[in-house]
C-alpha cells in the first residue's frame, strides 16, 4: 500500500486530465476525418499506426501487472504505461474521490463513460462555437461516432482489464485472498461483495457488449457499407484500415486483446503461467496476422508482426528471471494440460498438411477452372462498366482520380494499375499471335493509352453510323 500526499499540487493532474479531454477528442476527430484527396494514404496510416502502438503499449502495461520481478528501468516504464489502462489513480484521482474502495472502483468504471460524454459535449460545443468562430469545424455526428469507435477499439484491452480487475483475487499462504489491483481489500470484504452487481455490469458493458457490437457491424457491413453513407462514415475506424477482402479482421484483434486481459483472471498470482499464456496468445495472433496481412499498408503489416513477435519473445525471456517456488510435481500437474494440447495440435497439423498435399496432388481440392473463369468474367464486366461510366459521365480525369483517391490508398492504386496493365499486355499479346493484325494493333493501342483508344473507337462508331445513314438515304431514290 502506497501513501500519496494530497497536499499542494497533488490534486492538479486529474482536473487537468478532465480539462484536456475535450481538446484531445477534438484532435482525434480531425485526424479521423476522411480526406478528400490522395492524403488518404497518410491519414489512414497515421490513425492505424496510432491504434497499433496504443495496443502494444497497453499489452506491455498488462505485462507490468503480472506477478513477476522486472529489471530496474523497465519496471518504471511499464508502471508509467498504466495511465493507458484507465488507471486514474496514477493521476492522483483518489485525492478527489477518497480512499474508499467503492468510490475508487466506481471512478475507474465511470471514466470511460466520462470520455463518452466528452465526445458528445465536444461535438455540441464545436457546433456552437462554429457559429461565432468559423475556423472551428463543427463536428459531424457520423464522423464523431467514427472517432469514438477509433478510440474505443484502441483502448479495448484497457477496458477489458479494468473490468476484470474486480475478479482478480490472489491467494496468500497465511492470510485471506486479496484483490491484485487493491491489495488492501480482501475478496470477501463487504465493500467488494456489496458492489458485485456493478462489477458484473462492467464486464457485460465493456468487454462483451463492445466485442459483440463490433462483430455485428462487421457481419452486416457487406450489405450496409455501399448503400448507407452514414454507416460507411461511422464504421470507417472498423473497416477502412483493413483490406477490402479481409474487412472482418477487426474482431480478431479485439479477441486477442480480450484474451490478454483475461490472463489475470485465470492466473492472478502465477507469474510463469501469465507469461506463458501471454506469449502463446501473441504468437497465435502473429501467425494469423502474418499469413493474412490484413492492413492496407505493407509497412503496417510488417510493424504489427515485428512488434507482436518482439513482445512474445520478451515474455519468454522474462521466464528466465521468474523464481520457481513450486515443486516439479506441482508444476507438472498445473501445466500438463497445456503441454498435451499443443503437442497433439502440432501432430494433427502435420497430419492435416500431409492429407492436404495428397488430395491436392490428386486434384481433389484446389482452385477449379470454373471458379477462375467466373473471376475473369467478373473482371471483364467490371472493366466494361468502368469504360461505360467514363464515357457516359461528363467528368474530367482529375475528378476521377480524386474520387478513386477517396477510398484507395496509393499502394492499392499502384498495385491495381500494375496488375491490369500486365494482364492487358500478356493476354492481348498472346491473342495477337493467333488473331488478326487489326486486333493486335487495337490491343497495343489499348494497352498504351486506354483513354485515347476509347475516343478513337467512339469516332469510328459515329463515322460508321453516319455512312450507314447515307447509304440508306441513297437507296430510297433507287427503289423509287
Amino acid at each position: 500500500i502506497v501513501c500519496i500526499d494530497c497536499g499542494g499540487g497533488s490534486r492538479v493532474p486529474f482536473p487537468i486530465f478532465l480539462v484536456v479531454l475535450c481538446l484531445f477528442i477534438y484532435t482525434i476527430y480531425r485526424v479521423s476525418q476522411a480526406p478528400r484527396n490522395q492524403a488518404l494514404t497518410s491519414a489512414l496510416m497515421l490513425s492505424s499506426l496510432a491504434s497499433l502502438l496504443m495496443t502494444v503499449f497497453q499489452t506491455l502495461a498488462v505485462i507490468g501487472l503480472f506477478d513477476i520481478s522486472l529489471p530496474p528501468g523497465i519496471k518504471e516504464i511499464l508502471a508509467a504505461l498504466r495511465v493507458l489502462m484507465f488507471d486514474i489513480e496514477v493521476l492522483n484521482a483518489q485525492c478527489v474521490t477518497g480512499t474508499d474502495f467503492r468510490a475508487r472502483y466506481l471512478w475507474r468504471v465511470v471514466t470511460p463513460l466520462i470520455i463518452l460524454g466528452g465526445f458528445y459535449v465536444t461535438m455540441m460545443t464545436s457546433k456552437l462555437l462554429n457559429k461565432f468562430i468559423k475556423c472551428i469545424v463543427a463536428m459531424d455526428k457520423a464522423k464523431t461516432i467514427n472517432a469514438l469507435g477509433l478510440t474505443t477499439s484502441a483502448a479495448y484491452i484497457s477496458l477489458c482489464k479494468m473490468s476484470f480487475q474486480f475478479f482478480e483475487c490472489q491467494d496468500h499462504p497465511t492470510a485471506p485472498s486479496t484483490l491484485v489491483s487493491y491489495p488492501d481489500i480482501s475478496c470477501g470484504d463487504d465493500d467488494r461483495t456489496g458492489i458485485m452487481a456493478i462489477g458484473v455490469l462492467a464486464v457485460l458493458a465493456y468487454p462483451l457488449l463492445i466485442f459483440s457490437t463490433m462483430t455485428t457491424l462487421c457481419f452486416i457491413a457487406p450489405k450496409m457499407y455501399t448503400g448507407n453513407a452514414n454507416f460507411k462514415t461511422g464504421t470507417g475506424f472498423l473497416l477502412a484500415r483493413w483490406k477490402p477482402t479481409i474487412w472482418y479482421f477487426g474482431p480478431a484483434v479485439m479477441l486477442r486483446n480480450l484474451c490478454v486481459a483475461l490472463i489475470g483472471v485465470a492466473y492472478p498470482s502465477d507469474g510463469v503461467a501469465q507469461l506463458v499464456l501471454a506469449s502463446t496468445i501473441l504468437s497465435i495472433y502473429a501467425t494469423a496476422q502474418s499469413t493474412q496481412a490484413p492492413w492496407r499498408n505493407k509497412t503496417l503489416n510488417r510493424v504489427d508482426t515485428v512488434l507482436t513477435i518482439t513482445v512474445a519473445v520478451l515474455c519468454m525471456f522474462l521466464l528466465t528471471i521468474v523464481p520457481m517456488d513450486d515443486s516439479e510435481e506441482v508444476r507438472m500437474e498445473r501445466y500438463r494440460p497445456y503441454v498435451i494440447f499443443f503437442f497433439v495440435f502440432a501432430l494433427l497439423t502435420m497430419l492435416g498438411m500431409m492429407v492436404y498435399a495428397i488430395l491436392y496432388l490428386l486434384g481433389k481440392i484446389g482452385g477449379s477452372k470454373g471458379a477462375a473463369e467466373n473471376a475473369t468474367k467478373t473482371l471483364l464486366d467490371a472493366v466494361r462498366q468502368m469504360h461505360f461510366q467514363i464515357q457516359s459521365q461528363a467528368i474530367t480525369e482529375e475528378k476521377i482520380c480524386e474520387r478513386v483517391g477517396q477510398f484507395l490508398t496509393l499502394e492499392e492504386q499502384t498495385t491495381f494499375a500494375s496488375l491490369l496493365q500486365w494482364t492487358l499486355q500478356e493476354v492481348f499479346n498472346a491473342t495477337a499471335h493467333d488473331g488478326s493484325t487489326k486486333g493486335s494493333k487495337s490491343t497495343r493501342r489499348l494497352s498504351m493509352n486506354m483513354g485515347s483508344s476509347a475516343e478513337r473507337h467512339e469516332r469510328d462508331r459515329r463515322a460508321s453510323l453516319s455512312k450507314s445513314t447515307e447509304s440508306q438515304e441513297k437507296a430510297v431514290p433507287e427503289k423509287a
